[in-house]
């Protein structure tokens, strides 16, 4: 029986892949509930949603997980430069 150790920067590479993935995901859904939110409240409500405290941490998770997705793939980068230097 033959075991062959795994390359350390292809398993980070597939970490990394699968942090990205999970980052886009939740990107996508706080988007889409800042649409629906946008659009229900301008059904209902007499005040503008810019000044809803909820829409302005929406706003900021958004804005944190942009900041997160670009690390990533700046990560995701350099390893794959890292990896097809050799």
């Amino acid at each position: 029986m033959s075991y062959v150790t795994p390359d350390k920067e292809k398993v980070l590479l597939k970490v990394l892949n699968n942090k990205l993935s999970a980052a886009k995901r939740d990107r996508t859904k706080i988007q889409m509930a800042i649409e629906s939110g946008k659009a229900k409240a301008s059904e209902t409500s007499l005040f503008s949603y810019d000044d809803d405290p909820n829409y302005i941490k929406a706003l900021d998770y958004l804005s944190k997980k942009q900041q997160l997705i670009q690390e990533i793939e700046n990560e995701i980068e350099q390893l794959t430069q890292k990896i097809e230097i050799p």
